[in-house]
Protein backbone atom coordinates (compact mmCIF):
# COMPACT_ATOMS: atom_id res chain seq x y z
CA UNK A 1 0.00 0.00 0.00
CA UNK A 2 1.12 3.58 -0.19
CA UNK A 3 0.54 6.74 1.78
CA UNK A 4 1.58 10.33 1.40
CA UNK A 5 2.27 13.15 3.80
CA UNK A 6 2.67 16.85 3.18
CA UNK A 7 4.79 19.25 5.16
CA UNK A 8 4.94 23.00 5.02
CA UNK A 9 1.43 23.85 3.86
CA UNK A 10 1.40 26.72 6.34
CA UNK A 11 5.15 27.26 6.83
CA UNK A 12 8.06 28.11 4.61
CA UNK A 13 9.30 25.43 2.22
CA UNK A 14 12.61 24.95 4.06
CA UNK A 15 10.89 24.06 7.33
CA UNK A 16 8.41 21.82 5.51
CA UNK A 17 11.17 19.96 3.64
CA UNK A 18 13.20 19.44 6.81
CA UNK A 19 10.15 18.17 8.71
CA UNK A 20 9.28 15.69 5.95
CA UNK A 21 12.89 14.45 5.86
CA UNK A 22 12.86 13.85 9.60
CA UNK A 23 9.52 12.04 9.27
CA UNK A 24 10.96 9.88 6.47
CA UNK A 25 14.02 8.96 8.53
CA UNK A 26 11.84 8.09 11.53
CA UNK A 27 9.57 5.94 9.36
CA UNK A 28 12.56 3.97 8.07
CA UNK A 29 13.94 3.55 11.60
CA UNK A 30 10.52 2.31 12.76
CA UNK A 31 10.36 -0.27 9.95
CA UNK A 32 13.86 -1.51 10.86
CA UNK A 33 12.80 -1.81 14.51
CA UNK A 34 9.63 -3.74 13.61
CA UNK A 35 11.55 -6.11 11.34
CA UNK A 36 14.21 -6.69 13.98
CA UNK A 37 11.62 -7.54 16.64
CA UNK A 38 9.05 -9.49 14.63
CA UNK A 39 9.26 -12.92 13.04
CA UNK A 40 5.75 -12.98 11.56
CA UNK A 41 6.51 -10.57 8.72
CA UNK A 42 9.08 -8.36 7.08
CA UNK A 43 8.07 -4.87 6.04
CA UNK A 44 9.69 -2.73 3.34
CA UNK A 45 9.41 0.98 2.67
CA UNK A 46 10.56 3.41 -0.02
CA UNK A 47 10.04 7.15 0.26
CA UNK A 48 9.87 9.86 -2.41
CA UNK A 49 10.14 13.56 -1.51
CA UNK A 50 9.54 16.54 -3.78
CA UNK A 51 9.00 20.19 -2.96
CA UNK A 52 6.60 22.53 -4.73
CA UNK A 53 3.05 23.81 -4.88
CA UNK A 54 0.07 21.57 -4.23
CA UNK A 55 -3.67 21.96 -4.47
CA UNK A 56 -5.64 21.00 -1.37
CA UNK A 57 -9.35 20.66 -0.82
CA UNK A 58 -12.34 18.60 0.14
CA UNK A 59 -13.62 16.23 -2.54
CA UNK A 60 -16.58 13.89 -2.79
CA UNK A 61 -20.37 14.00 -3.05
CA UNK A 62 -21.52 11.40 -0.53
CA UNK A 63 -18.35 10.77 1.44
CA UNK A 64 -16.10 13.79 1.86
CA UNK A 65 -12.33 13.55 2.03
CA UNK A 66 -9.56 16.10 2.34
CA UNK A 67 -7.09 15.47 -0.47
CA UNK A 68 -4.07 16.98 -2.17
CA UNK A 69 -3.13 16.75 -5.81
CA UNK A 70 -1.01 18.32 -8.52
CA UNK A 71 2.35 17.97 -10.21
CA UNK A 72 4.25 18.09 -6.90
CA UNK A 73 2.29 15.15 -5.50
CA UNK A 74 2.77 13.21 -8.75
CA UNK A 75 6.54 13.85 -8.72
CA UNK A 76 6.85 12.64 -5.10
CA UNK A 77 4.98 9.49 -6.10
CA UNK A 78 7.29 8.93 -9.07
CA UNK A 79 10.32 9.37 -6.81
CA UNK A 80 8.97 6.71 -4.47
CA UNK A 81 8.33 4.25 -7.30
CA UNK A 82 11.79 4.82 -8.80
CA UNK A 83 13.62 4.59 -5.48
CA UNK A 84 16.30 1.99 -6.22
CA UNK A 85 16.29 0.29 -2.82
CA UNK A 86 14.02 -0.68 0.01
CA UNK A 87 14.61 1.59 2.97
CA UNK A 88 15.66 4.45 0.71
CA UNK A 89 14.71 8.11 0.57
CA UNK A 90 14.68 9.40 -3.02
CA UNK A 91 14.43 13.18 -3.42
CA UNK A 92 14.16 15.67 -6.25
CA UNK A 93 16.77 18.24 -7.13
CA UNK A 94 14.48 21.06 -5.97
CA UNK A 95 14.22 19.44 -2.53
CA UNK A 96 18.01 19.03 -2.37
CA UNK A 97 18.48 22.71 -3.20
CA UNK A 98 16.15 23.67 -0.34
CA UNK A 99 17.79 21.27 2.14
CA UNK A 100 21.29 22.49 1.20
CA UNK A 101 23.99 20.63 3.16
CA UNK A 102 21.78 19.31 5.98
CA UNK A 103 22.05 15.72 4.67
CA UNK A 104 24.46 13.56 2.70
CA UNK A 105 23.35 12.86 -0.86
CA UNK A 106 24.14 10.36 -3.58
CA UNK A 107 23.50 11.71 -7.07
CA UNK A 108 21.37 9.56 -9.38
CA UNK A 109 21.99 10.95 -12.85
CA UNK A 110 19.38 10.76 -15.57
CA UNK A 111 16.65 9.06 -13.54
CA UNK A 112 13.73 8.28 -15.85
CA UNK A 113 10.60 9.82 -14.30
CA UNK A 114 7.36 8.78 -15.99
CA UNK A 115 5.65 11.77 -17.58
CA UNK A 116 8.66 14.03 -16.99
CA UNK A 117 11.70 12.44 -18.60
CA UNK A 118 15.26 12.12 -17.40
CA UNK A 119 16.24 14.25 -14.41
CA UNK A 120 18.90 14.23 -11.73
CA UNK A 121 17.63 12.91 -8.40
CA UNK A 122 19.29 12.10 -5.09
CA UNK A 123 19.30 9.39 -2.46
CA UNK A 124 19.79 10.29 1.17
CA UNK A 125 22.80 8.36 2.48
Amino acid sequence: DSYFAVGGLHTDESEGAENIMELAKEMINSIHYINKNTVEMELHIRIGVHTGPAVAGVIGKNKFAYDLWGATINMANRLETTCPSSGGIHISESTKVILKDKYKYQLCTNTEIKGIGRVNTYLIV
